[in-house]
C-alpha cells in the first residue's frame, strides 16, 4: 500500500488507496481535514503529526518530501560517524568517489550492514575493495579465508570481472538452476565464490563451509521471509562473521519486505522472529469480502522499525553523490487496431469471465489476476499465447501488425546513430525484435534473456559497450540488474509487467557512473489496455496486490 505525500504551505496533503483501517488512523490525528472533491486528506505541518501520518502510511523519514524531513530534523537520529582513517593505507585499483570511500570504511567497522545506495552509485566497487582489505591488511590468507557472493544469475559475470579488476581476486562460479540435476558441490575451503540465489536450492555444500564473508547482492531477492531461498540464506548468514547486503530497492513492495531483508543480514536484530509476529507488530490487516483473504491495509510502529533499519543501513542517491546528467522520460501512446484489437477484446472477455467464476467460488488469488493480465500484456506486444489440449502453455501466435511498431520506428529515428537499449517483458518479443531490427533497421543487436548461457553474458555486455552492435535487446528480468550499458543514452521499454523493482532497476542500466549524456527513457504504452494500467501503477510506485483482489476487473 503506497501513499503520496505532498507539502502545501503550512499543511501537507495525503493521497492513498482506500482502506478502512487507514481512514480510522487518520481520523484520530489532530488537525486533520478530508477534502471530498480531491479525495485526499490534509494535516498541519507539525513534527508529531508528520510522524503519526508516516506511521499510518508506512513511510520512513528518508522517503518523505524534503519539507517534511526538515520539520522532523530536531527529532532525527544522528548517523553514526565514519572513520576514514581506517583506510589510510588502502591501495585503490581505481580512484573512488567520496561516498564509496565512506562505504568501504563503514564495512571495515561494521560486520553486518546494508548499503542501500541508489542504483548506479557503484556498490559492487565498494564490496570488491572491502574484500581486498582481507588480503592486504587483515592476514586472511588461504586456507583461512572464504567469501560467498550471492547475486542474480544475470550479474554473476559482472561480479567475476569486478573482483578481478578492483580486488585482484580470482573467483569460482557456482551456477544452479532447475534444469540441472541436484548434486554435491565440493567447495574449496578458501577463496571467493559467486553463486546465483537459485544455486542454494539445487546445489549441496554451501552449509559445509565456514564463510568469513557473505555478500547478498540485490538483497530484496530474499524479502519474502517464508520463501525457501530466504530460509536457506538465513541458515548461512547466521553463522557467517561478516554479512553485507546491497540493494537500491531493498523493500520494493512495502514495509513488510523489510522482515526478510533484515533477518537475512542480522537475524537477531528485530524483537520479533516469525512472520506472524512481524505483521502483528508493524502492520494492520483487513479481510476482503466474507471469508476472503486478509491483506495489509496499514502500518504501525513505523518509527520503531525505521530505527532498526537505520541502525544497519546507509543510503545515498545518485544526485547526492554523483554529477550525472539527467534522465528524461517520455511516454508514447499507441492504439490497438485490426486483428490485435479483436484478439485483445476476446481474450479480455474470457479473462473477466474466469475471474468472476473464481471469485464466486471464493478461490480467487492474486496469481489468478496476474496470469490473466500477463496474457493480455503479451497480446499488446504482438503475441498470443496458445495452450495445449491439457491447458499447459504452448506455442505463440505472432500478430502481423503490431501497434507499437511505428512508435518504435519513430523513437529509433530520433536516436540517430547512437546505441539503443530496448527492454521487453517477454522472451518472444526479444527474439522478434532481434529479427525486426536486422531486417527493417539494418542493425545488428545483442540479446539477453533467461535462456542466454551464463558464460556468454559478460561477453555480450562488453561487446555492446565496445560498439560491436547498435542495439541491446533484453528482458528486464534477465538483464535489468547489475550490468552497465552506458554506451547507450536511449532506453526504450517496449513492454513492462507489474514488477516495480524490475522496472526501476532496468531504467538505471544506462544511468550509472560513467554516463556522460542525458538518458532518454521512452515508454511505449497501448491506450485503454492493461498496458496503460501497468504504466500508471509503475509511475505511481503503487503496490497493486491488494487492489488486484478488491477490484480485479479494473486492471483490464
Amino acid at each position: 500500500m503506497k501513499a503520496q505525500v505532498i507539502p502545501s504551505g503550512n499543511r501537507f496533503r495525503v493521497r492513498s488507496q482506500y482502506a478502512p483501517a487507514l481512514i480510522e488512523r487518520f481520523r484520530a490525528i489532530p488537525g486533520r481535514e478530508y477534502h471530498a472533491d480531491e479525495r485526499e486528506w490534509s494535516f498541519p505541518m507539525a513534527p508529531d503529526v508528520v510522524l503519526m501520518v508516516a506511521d499510518a502510511c508506512g513511510i520512513f523519514r528518508e522517503s518523505l518530501p524534503k519539507e517534511l524531513q526538515d520539520v522532523l530534523a530536531p527529532v532525527r537520529q544522528a548517523a553514526p560517524e565514519v572513520d576514514l582513517g581506517l583506510l589510510a593505507d588502502h591501495e585503490w585499483a581505481l580512484p573512488p568517489y567520496e561516498h564509496q570511500r565512506r562505504n568501504v570504511a563503514r564495512l571495515v567497522a561494521e560486520p553486518r550492514w546494508l548499503i542501500a545506495d541508489e542504483m548506479g552509485a557503484g556498490k559492487t566497487f565498494v564490496i570488491c575493495n572491502r574484500l581486498k582489505r582481507f588480503l592486504d591488511t587483515e592476514d586472511y590468507f588461504p586456507p583461512h579465508w572464504a567469501a560467498l557472493i550471492l547475486c542474480p544469475k544475470s550479474v554473476m559475470h559482472v561480479w567475476e570481472e569486478e573482483m578481478r579488476k578492483n580486488a585482484r581476486i580470482a573467483t569460482t562460479l557456482v551456477v544452479g538452476d532447475a534444469d540441472q540435476r541436484r548434486h554435491k558441490l565440493l567447495f574449496c575451503r578458501s577463496g571467493a565464490h559467486i553463486a546465483n540465489y537459485e544455486a542454494l536450492l539445487y546445489t549441496k555444500g554451501f552449509a559445509d563451509v565456514d564463510w568469513e564473508v557473505i555478500v547478498l547482492d540485490e538483497v530484496h531477492k530474499v524479502k519474502s521471509f517464508t520463501a525457501k531461498t530466504s530460509r536457506l540464506v538465513r541458515q548461512l548468514t547466521k553463522k557467517a562473521r561478516h554479512v553485507w547486503g546491497l540493494s537500491g530497492t531493498p523493500a520494493p513492495n512495502g514495509l513488510e519486505d523489510w522482515h526478510g531483508v533484515l533477518a537475512a543480514i542480522k537475524p537477531d536484530l528485530l524483537p520479533v522472529q516469525t512472520k506472524t509476529a512481524f505483521e502483528a507488530r508493524y502492520t494492520t490487516k483487513t479481510r476482503i469480502g466474507d471469508g476472503g483473504p486478509w491483506v495489509i491495509s496499514g502500518y504501525r510502529n513505523v518509527e520503531e522499525l525505521h530505527n532498526y533499519v537505520a541502525s544497519i543501513t546507509s543510503r545515498v542517491t545518485k544526485e547526492e553523490c554523483l554529477d550525472l546528467p539527467p534522465k528524461i522520460f517520455q511516454t508514447r501512446c499507441v492504439t490497438l487496431s485490426g486483428e490485435q484489437a479483436r484478439i485483445y477484446r476476446d481474450i479480455k472477455k474470457d479473462a473477466l469471465a474466469r475471474i468472476e467464476t473464481l471469485r464466486g467460488e471464493g478461490v480467487l488469488t492474486v496469481d489468478n489476476v496476474l496470469t490473466e493480465s500477463l496474457r493480455l500484456l503479451q497480446i499488446v506486444g504482438g503475441f498470443v499465447p496458445l495452450s495445449t489440449g491439457d491447458g499447459l502453455p504452448g506455442q505463440m501466435h505472432e500478430i502481423d501488425a503490431k501497434a507499437k511498431e511505428q512508435a518504435l520506428h519513430d523513437t529509433l529515428d530520433e536516436a540517430g546513430d547512437r546505441p539503443v537499449v530496448i527492454w521487453c517483458a517477454f522472451k518472444a518479443e526479444v527474439y522478434w525484435l532481434e529479427r525486426w531490427l536486422k531486417v527493417l533497421r539494418g542493425g545488428n543487436s545483442f540479446t539477453l534473456t533467461g535462456d542466454t548461457p551464463q558464460k556468454t553474458r559478460g561477453e555480450i555486455v562488453r561487446d555492446f559497450q565496445d560498439g560491436r552492435a547498435r542495439y541491446f535487446v533484453g528482458t528486464a528480468a534477465a538483464g535489468g540488474t547489475g550490468i552497465t550499458l552506458h554506451a547507450a543514452s536511449t532506453e526504450i521499454f517496449y513492454s513492462r509487467n507489474w514488477n516495480l523493482a524490475e522496472y526501476l532497476q532496468a531504467q538505471d542500466r544506462c544511468h550509472r557512473i560513467g554516463t556522460t549524456r542525458p538518458v532518454n527513457v521512452v515508454r511505449l504504452v497501448a491506450d485503454n489496455t492493461v498496458d496503460s494500467k501497468v504504466d500508471q501503477a509503475l509511475e505511481d510506485k503503487r503496490d497493486m496486490l491488494d487492489a488486484m483482489l478488491r477490484q480485479p476487473e479494473s486492471f483490464f
